[in-house]
């Protein structure tokens, strides 16, 4: 399998996703963790809303990956969003300072 970018690798077709997956079974390397760094430049809390659109289109991406490779966790960097100083609140919506 040739290298490639990590921001490409959510964009792999069905065959090559598989032919992932195949290999580290064949070779006993499992793969349970995907790091979803992209977020620290897109983080989903951000002010802009295009930004927002394109961290939640990351990670959608990235659970499909996740799944199609079967690995059982995704992790993000919250803190990205936490520290901003102006963030939004998912759950209600509003913005904070």
């Amino acid at each position: 399998m040739k290298a490639t970018s990590v921001w490409l690798v959510w964009d792999w077709t069905r065959e090559q996703r598989k032919d992932l997956r195949d290999a580290a079974w064949d070779t006993s390397v499992r793969i349970h963790t995907l790091m979803l760094s992209g977020h620290r430049r897109y983080p989903l809390g951000s002010v802009n809303p295009q930004m927002r659109e394109h961290s939640l289109e990351m990670l959608c991406k990235a659970i499909d990956l996740a799944y199609d490779l079967g690995i059982r966790n995704i992790r993000w960097p919250v803190m990205t969003s936490i520290m901003s100083s102006k963030r939004l609140n998912l759950v209600s919506g509003s913005w904070k300072t």
